[in-house]
């Protein structure tokens, strides 16, 4: 668990980035924890970013 890979192909998964978790082994995804966001433009190897950096992402493009 906690291990996530973004893009198909040939390679190991990686950790998730910081703030983020997967319940499985083997996910596309890392959800973001809860009172952290990722933006829309952020890629899924981003790490995810708390309330205070928040303020400064543009309204309407965060993903939990």
């Amino acid at each position: 668990p906690g291990t996530f890979k973004s893009k198909q192909g040939e390679g190991l998964c990686s950790p998730c980035p910081p703030n983020s978790r997967t319940n499985s082994g083997a996910s596309s995804l890392c959800s973001c924890r809860s009172g952290y966001y990722r933006a829309d433009s952020d890629s899924p190897d981003s790490a995810c970013t708390g309330e205070y950096e928040r303020e400064r992402l543009p309204a309407g493009r965060l993903r939990p």
